[in-house]
Order: C-alpha cells, then sequence, then structure tokens
C-alpha cells in the first residue's frame, strides 16, 4: 500500500547494467526504454511494466526487464518505515 510521500526516496542499492541486444548491436541499432516498477518495502521492483520502447522488435524491453528485475534498493521511508514507492526508469541503449 502507497501511505502519503516518503520522507526519504527509494535509492538504488544494487544494480546490474542493461547490455544491448546483439541483434540490434549488430546492425548498429540505437534504443530507447521507459520502465514503471513498484519499489516493494524490502527494497525488491515488483509490477514491472515496460510503458514504451523505440524503436520496437529489437528486444530493448526485454533487456532492460532482466536488468531492473535483478536490481535491489533501499527502500523509500515514511518517517522510521520503509514504504512502497512508484518510479520509473529510461533506458538508452547505444550500439
Amino acid at each position: 500500500d502507497f501511505v502519503g510521500q516518503p520522507h526519504e526516496g527509494a535509492c538504488y542499492y544494487r544494480i546490474t547494467r542493461c547490455p544491448i541486444c546483439v541483434y540490434a548491436k549488430k546492425l548498429g541499432v540505437a534504443g530507447y526504454v521507459k520502465v514503471y516498477l513498484v519499489i516493494d518495502v524490502y527494497g525488491n521492483p515488483t509490477d514491472v511494466k515496460v510503458l514504451s520502447v523505440d524503436p520496437p522488435g529489437y528486444g530493448f524491453e526485454t533487456e532492460a526487464l532482466k536488468a531492473i528485475r535483478s536490481w535491489k534498493f533501499e527502500p523509500a521511508k515514511l518517517g522510521h518505515y520503509p514504504v512502497a514507492q512508484k518510479a520509473s526508469k529510461e533506458f538508452k541503449f547505444v550500439p
């Protein structure tokens, strides 16, 4: 549940790099993906969804989702209590 605005926003704890997919790199295609997620009270990304991808069909969204699902966050806090927080993340892929 989301309760008010957190006093401290969530921050990255562990991040893995998001590689460009091999097919797009071979063709020299750059891409962009915007992802929506909820960071739960334990710092795990949940409810992860692609909001937009450009250009589609090169696997950029697959790589972005794979990367973000492996991330770990320090959860947002309301007072001294961890709370869930909605967030979005943009990925830019450069060949």
